[in-house]
């Protein structure tokens, strides 16, 4: 059965993300307070993400949530606090680059899905290969600095074991041509 490519869109705010849902995003990440790098974004709030997954669940849309900072020991403070809280609301996923994230979701063994974010310097095919096999991310967002060649390379490596599916926009279209049997995307932007 072939998947359904997602129209993944970034948002700042509350009415970004309302705007996105109602005109045909499948998903929306966005950033927290707290541990997230979308620094160009006002983020939001623990109360502005439940309202934010009450209302693009009611569209049947997505939300996820990034989580990628590089974490530091006095950042750890309040993660797995935050990590549930996430859980609670109804996010679909987290979008993480540090495998303390990684290690904990595992452990607490959270609900929402984990993607690999762009953070995680995903820039070889043995690096895709690393996260396969640890098994627990459904998505990864690469690099938008990859060749062609080298991109090609880790979408066969991800798309044969559907474990984790990725896009870089530059690259999809020329690997969609080499083999129209891809499964699933995620975009980068």
């Amino acid at each position: 059965m072939q998947e359904r490519i997602e129209l993944l869109s970034p948002a700042g705010d509350l009415e970004r993300l309302k705007i996105a849902c109602l005109y045909g995003a499948d998903a929306i990440y966005i950033g927290g307070q707290n541990y997230s790098l979308r620094a160009n974004a006002l983020n939001f709030s623990l109360d502005d993400i439940k309202e934010a997954v009450l209302f693009a669940h009611n569209l049947n849309k997505r939300v996820y949530v990034t989580v990628n900072i590089v974490f530091h020991d006095k950042d750890l403070a309040g993660v797995k606090e935050y990590l549930k809280n996430l859980d609670s609301i109804g996010v679909d996923a987290i979008i993480v680059s540090d495998v303390v994230i990684m290690d904990l979701w595992r452990k607490m063994k959270l609900k929402m899905e984990l993607h690999v974010s762009t953070q995680a310097s995903a820039l070889n095919y043995e690096v895709v290969n690393f996260y396969k096999e640890l098994g627990e991310s459904k998505k990864m967002v690469l690099s938008t600095s990859l060749n062609d060649v080298v991109t090609s390379r880790m979408m066969s490596i991800v798309v044969l074991n559907k474990k984790i599916y990725f896009q870089t926009d530059r690259t999809f279209r020329k690997y969609k041509q080499i083999n129209p049997k891809t499964t699933s995307t995620h975009q980068t932007r």
